[in-house]
């Protein structure tokens, strides 16, 4: 009788030992006490969405000259805040377009009357003479988290017709390649 049991027993862990065992695909906890030793690896992800804030401001008042020697100069800020965004770009604003005249046409810089008389001013960022399509601010992130520019509006000081003029100006913010 001792003899069979032995012959089972044997038998029996024979084939628990050729048991074949399965593995999860999926990442496992490593436990390392003082008395084994060992390492693992994890992932580290950190993601940050792009982030600027442009101010522009919505309207800008061309006050009149004092006189013909002294033009009037009207001030407009443009800024860039807490640019965040990826490495290699920069926020660029340019300015992009102006009033459309009568025949549909787009004149730099002019503002019109409803009876369509029309009168041209002029702006500066600093001391250089602005055009349609040029930038007037880019911050770049790698430099500085912001900036700002000083944009003069300066009114004309030969008009012919009396009334208010009005006309838009078109700013562009785009992320282009440093």
């Amino acid at each position: 009788m001792k003899k069979f049991i032995a012959i089972s027993l044997v038998s029996a862990l024979t084939l628990a030992a050729s048991a074949t065992v399965f593995a999860a695909n999926t990442p496992q906890n490593v436990e390392i006490t003082p008395e084994t030793s060992g390492s693992g690896t994890m992932n580290i992800v950190y993601s940050i969405a792009p982030t600027y804030t442009v101010t522009i401001p919505d309207r800008i008042t061309l006050d009149t000259a004092t006189s013909t020697a002294t033009p009037a100069v009207n001030e407009l800020e443009v800024s860039a805040s807490n640019v965040v965004i990826s490495k290699g770009k920069q926020v660029v604003v340019r300015l992009a377009d102006t009033t459309k005249t009568s025949d549909g046409t787009s004149k730099p810089f002019a503002v019109k009357t409803a009876e369509v008389a029309e009168i041209t001013y002029t702006v500066k960022n600093g001391e250089t003479d602005v055009k349609v399509g040029d930038t007037v601010l880019t911050v770049n992130p790698e430099t500085v988290s912001s900036g700002s520019t000083t944009l003069k509006f300066i009114a004309p000081d030969d008009v012919t017709y009396a009334g208010t003029y009005s006309g838009t100006v078109t700013f562009t913010v785009l992320l282009e390649n440093v």
